[in-house]
Parts: structure tokens; C-alpha cells; sequence
């Protein structure tokens, strides 16, 4: 059969009809004949199967059944044969002749795109993909050449269909990696006032009212979203913007990302570049660095855009835009700012920690400002600080904490605590944390508890700065409620337990407040803050995550709280509980503020806290 006349626009079309498993017998006759004729055309093949492989395997792509041609030539070298070989005539002949089954060709499609990906094959990573035949066209403002010449498709470059329909089956596909000044319209359910660094992103909806967010996408892709914007998350390769800007930076491994707007279709190939949706809902595309290829839905045939080149949508139509690179915060700038943020943040902190510490009515106040490495004691900050109330550390290790230069505590092990005592009973008290949970790996995790004089007395092997007195004794047995715990369950839970009963601690005479799950394996990593405030005189107990009001229990009894001996962290065990399931409370992750205060603080106290305080 005499082949038809196959120009370069018939060829792209062959070609993506082959990718797109759509191809006919007879247009793969024409295909194969095209390219047996035309050394040229061995080239634009050639690179399209590569483009494809690269954007394509990372995503699982399934090959296409008749993708035959690639891998039949991949395996027998045929960008290396003429027209007339021996070797590609009976070549071809045989793959006419006897069509291998549907599964050995996907295989062996696979195959070679799995080559074609990791290099074997002779052309790299970083060719020019659209301009290798000289002929892709280059965009200029000078006028000399109309829209429609300037924006012709480049022969030899495929964009598969976006992921319209995401499934939701990821836990994770992105990470929230820094925010400055950060104000959310949505939130996550466990965090319902802000994400903030470190926490996990699902597929969905990101909106932020103001402020700017670097989102760290698992495939290696990094963006800069500058509010107020909304973005969707649609896996870790894809995302799409409806409003606002976003400025893009990817790694080599992520090359391949998209980001899709209205009616455009960005697609990363080794760039920095910048997509902004104005109010209208036009988006424009700026390309910082490299290149990237965009289309649009009118036409599945992209274009490429290179270094201070734009283009916006427009009608459908893909147009020249003036390239401007100053609306957009880019990566090195977010970096640049980031720091300056965490440098007044700290400063505000400092002063709001040190308003904490002159406040009559604080009992303990530990920021770690002070402490040293291998220090036996953290000391107590607070200006009326009670005798015993520095901590003793066991165990625990200096670690960073919300900021840079920002000390910390960090608990590792079984024997990691902090031990300290106060010998007050309190009508009121208020507790509040900043920690850093790495894990829950037991039914319950210890913030703050306190322990009875006598067991205490028992535990020899521990060291105490107050020894025990008569007075703390008989101040334990003659309070209403003797013991306090405050935890974490394994079901992420906030509890808070009393205890009324005798010294010989019998589990019944515990009382129980609880929160819903709240330190989730999302929020793990992360700082976060809790709260607890106690008040008898309203007969109330208060729980807060994140500055906001999570619980609030009425309870029967109107009796102050005696705090005693106080761990922080873990809680120590005699010989029989050791031997005993579920009696372990070792605290996994790090703390960096410890604030107890013998008033009850208000719900604007505690937010204003977490304002001040969130990294």
C-alpha cells in the first residue's frame, strides 16, 4: 500500500493518537511508515515517547496497548535505522504478521517507558523537548508576527489529561512548610483556628483570607500561595488555582507537576514560575526560570513558555501577556521574609513570656531560656516562684523549639521527666503547654500529674530539691482532692483526672473530663498548645487546644486543687505496676513553655497566648 504524505501537524496527531491508545490499524501503518521514511520524524518520535514516559511514570501510567511502536523500536534501535534496512523491514513485517497478546505488548510498553525514563535511551533528561527540530516557536512583543503565528503548538509536545476526578485515597499529599501572617477561611478539623507549619494536607481545599503559606507537595514541588487565594489540592503532582497567585519552584524529581487554572493547563518542565486568577477569573502564567508547557481547553496542543515569557487566557485563546515577575512572592523572597517573621514573632513572645513571669499569681513558669545542656535544673522564671518549683531534669535532652534560637525539652525515653512540687491548694488554677507530640505509644501519655507523699517517699532512686515534710503529708491527706493528672490518650483525647479518694489510690475515686480527638497523627511534629483551667468557684473545668475552648465540664464539687509532688512528662512506677499492662505514661516529643498559674485565666488569655506564641 502507498503511504499517504505525513507532515509535521499529521505526525503529532499520529503520535498523540497512539499515546492516547486511540490509534487505528491503519493509522499505525501510516505511523510506522512515516517514520521508517524520515529520519527527522525517528527524532520527534523519539523525544514524544520520551516526554510522555517522564510525565507519565511517576503517575502510574498505564501504557497503552498499542503503544507498540515505542516499545518495539526502544528494544530494536530504531532511531538508528534507515529507511531501506534489512533489519527494520522484517522487523515490521513480523510485527504485522504476528500481533503479540494485549498483556506482553502493556508489559513490554512499560518496558521501555520505564527506559526511556531512567535514561537508557540516548536522549537526556534535560533536552530541549520542544525545540529540538529548530521549527518551536518562540513568543516576542515586537510586533513583527500575529498571536495566531506567535502562538502555533510545538510539534513534539504532549500533555495528558489533567486529574479532573481526583480520588481521595491519599492521607497525605502535601505539607504546610512555613506561614507568614496567615489568616484561613477553612481549617482542619483537629485545628479549627489556623494550620500551621508542618501539618499535613490532604486532597481538598486550601482558602486563605491574607497572609502568605509555602505548600511542600510530596512529589518534591514546592509553592508559594499568597492570599487571599484558593487553592485546590488534588494529589501530590497536581493542584488547581481558582483565585489569588502561587508562585511555583520544583525539583528535579517533580518534574512533570501541573498547575491548572481557569482554562489554563501549566505544566512544570524544570522551572520557577508564577500563576495568578484575577477577580474576573482570567489566570496568567510568568516564568521566572527554565520552561514550562501550557495549554488550554480549546486545544489540547500546548505551547512552551520560556524564561520572562507570560501568557493568559482569554475567551478560550491562549495570548501574548507582558511579563512581570514583581506580583508574585517568589522562593527566595518568602525565604527571606520567613526569617524576619520568626525574628519578631520571638520578640513579641519574649515580652509577652516576661509580662507571664512578673504575674503575682504565677506559680511555675519554665521557657528554657536559661537552661544548658546537662543542667541538673531548669529554673522557674516566675517572680514569686515557690520554694521546690525549679525542675530537676532526668534524662531529657536541649532541643530546639518554635523558633529559631528558641530552647526546648525533649523526651525520648522511659526514664525522661521533670520533677517539681508546690505545697498550695488552689481554688483556681490554670495550665498551659506549648509541646511538640512526636507520637502516642501507649494508652496514655503524661503531661502533668502529681504523685502521693508516701508513694513518693517509696521511690528512693529519685531526687527531690524540697524533701518530703510532715507539713506536704499532712496537707495531702486533709485536701478534698489529693491528685491531678493531665494527659493524652491513644485515641488523641485531652484528659483530666482528679483524684478524691484515700492515699492507698484506688482507680473508682478518679474523675474524668475529656476532650474529642484532638492531638491527631496530623498534628504530630507540630507546636501546638494546650490549655487546661481549673475554677471552683463556678465549679468548672475548661480544656483549650490551639486557643480555642474545646470542653467545658461542670463538676459536683467546689475544692480547691493540692498539687504536691509534680511530674512533668512521665510518672513513676513501684516494682508491681512495672509488672502491670497499660501503667506506662512516658511522654514522646519535646516541650518548650510550662506555665501554671493560681488563677483562672480567661478564653481571651488563652488566645491571646496562642497568638503570640504560634510559630
Amino acid at each position: 500500500m502507498s503511504d499517504p504524505i505525513v507532515d509535521r501537524e499529521r505526525l503529532a496527531e499520529l503520535i498523540g493518537r497512539l499515546l492516547d491508545d486511540q490509534a487505528t490499524p491503519d493509522e499505525i501503518d501510516t505511523l510506522e511508515s512515516a517514520l521508517r521514511e524520515n529520519a527527522e520524524f525517528r527524532k520527534i518520535y523519539r523525544s514524544e515517547l520520551q516526554t510522555h514516559a517522564l510525565l507519565a511514570f511517576p503517575r502510574h501510567w498505564q501504557p497503552p496497548s498499542q503503544a507498540i511502536i515505542g516499545a518495539f523500536h526502544a528494544r530494536e534501535g530504531f532511531d538508528e535505522l534507515g529507511g531501506g534496512d534489512a533489519r527494520s523491514e522484517s522487523a515490521l513485517s513480523a510485527k504485522r504478521s504476528s500481533c503479540p497478546s494485549s498483556t506482553s505488548l502493556i508489559l513490554l510498553a512499560a518496558a521501555a517507558c520505564l527506559l526511556v525514563a531512567v535514561g537508557v535511551l540516548s536522549q537526556a533528561w534535560h533536552r530541549d523537548i520542544a525545540g529540538y527540530h529548530g521549527e518551536s516557536p518562540r513568543l516576542n512583543t515586537n510586533g513583527t508576527a500575529s498571536l495566531n503565528d506567535l502562538l502555533q503548538p510545538s510539534i513534539g509536545l504532549v500533555i495528558s489529561t489533567p486529574a479532573t476526578n481526583v480520588a481521595r485515597s491519599y492521607e497525605s499529599v502535601a505539607r504546610i512548610g512555613e506561614t507568614i501572617s496567615a489568616r484561613w477561611e477553612n481549617a482542619p478539623q483537629s485545628n479549627s483556628t489556623s494550620w500551621s507549619a508542618g501539618a499535613s494536607l490532604q486532597p481538598g481545599w486550601l482558602r486563605l483570607r491574607s497572609g502568605v503559606v509555602r505548600v511542600d507537595f510530596l512529589s518534591g514541588a514546592r509553592m508559594v500561595l499568597q492570599g487571599p487565594a484558593e487553592l485546590e489540592i488534588r494529589s501530590p503532582w497536581e493542584a488547581y488555582l481558582k483565585s489569588g497567585s502561587a508562585s511555583c519552584r520544583v525539583a528535579e524529581w517533580a518534574r512533570g507537576f501541573r498547575l491548572l487554572a481557569n482554562g489554563m493547563d501549566v505544566l512544570d518542565m524544570g522551572a520557577e514560575f508564577g500563576v495568578s486568577v484575577d477577580e474576573p477569573g482570567a489566570p496568567e502564567v510568568h516564568v521566572f526560570d527554565g520552561k514550562v508547557a501550557v495549554s488550554n481547553r480549546s486545544s489540547s496542543k500546548p505551547v512552551e513558555l520560556v524564561a520572562k515569557e507570560a501568557l493568559t487566557s482569554m475567551n478560550g485563546s491562549l495570548q501574548i501577556a507582558k511579563f512581570s515577575a514583581e506580583s508574585f512572592t517568589k522562593m527566595d523572597e518568602f525565604s527571606r521574609r520567613a526569617e524576619q517573621s520568626k525574628v519578631r514573632r520571638m520578640t513579641q513572645w519574649k515580652l509577652a513570656a516576661d509580662k507571664i513571669s512578673r504575674d503575682p499569681a504565677t506559680l511555675v513558669h519554665y521557657t528554657f531560656s536559661d537552661y544548658q545542656r546537662d543542667d541538673l535544673q531548669i529554673p522557674n522564671q516566675a517572680t514569686e516562684a515557690p520554694s521546690g518549683s525549679n525542675a530537676l531534669v532526668i534524662g531529657c535532652r536541649e532541643s530546639e523549639g518554635r523558633w529559631p534560637n528558641k530552647k526546648a525539652i525533649e523526651f525520648h525515653g522511659r526514664g525522661d521527666r521533670l520533677l517539681l512540687s508546690d505545697a498550695g491548694s488552689h481554688k483556681q488554677l490554670t495550665g498551659i503547654m506549648w509541646i511538640r507530640v512526636d507520637n502516642l505509644t501507649q494508652p496514655l501519655t503524661g503531661l502533668l500529674m502529681s504523685e502521693a507523699p508516701k508513694r513518693r517517699l517509696e521511690q528512693q532512686s529519685m531526687l527531690w530539691e524540697t524533701p518530703l515534710t510532715d507539713a506536704m503529708s499532712q496537707a495531702f491527706d486533709a485536701a478534698p482532692i489529693k491528685m491531678i493528672r493531665w494527659e493524652i490518650s491513644n485515641t488523641s483525647d485531652l484528659l483530666f483526672n482528679t483524684y478524691q479518694g484515700p492515699t492507698n489510690v484506688d482507680r473508682e475515686s478518679w474523675s474524668t473530663v475529656s476532650t474529642l480527638p484532638l492531638v491527631t497523627p496530623d498534628t504530630f511534629g507540630q507546636w501546638i498548645q494546650v490549655a487546661i483551667v481549673y475554677n471552683a468557684d463556678d465549679q468548672s473545668i475548661q480544656q483549650y487546644f490551639n486557643g480555642k475552648l474545646v470542653s467545658r465540664s461542670v463538676t459536683e464539687a467546689s475544692d480547691p486543687l493540692f498539687l504536691g509532688h509534680l511530674a512533668v512528662g512521665n510518672l513513676s512506677r513501684n516494682a508491681e505496676e512495672e509488672a502491670l499492662p497499660k501503667t506506662s505514661r512516658e511522654f514522646i516529643g519535646a516541650i518548650d513553655e510550662l506555665l501554671i498559674s493560681s488563677r483562672a485565666y480567661s478564653d481571651e488569655e488563652i488566645r491571646t497566648n496562642w497568638n503570640i506564641g504560634k510559630p
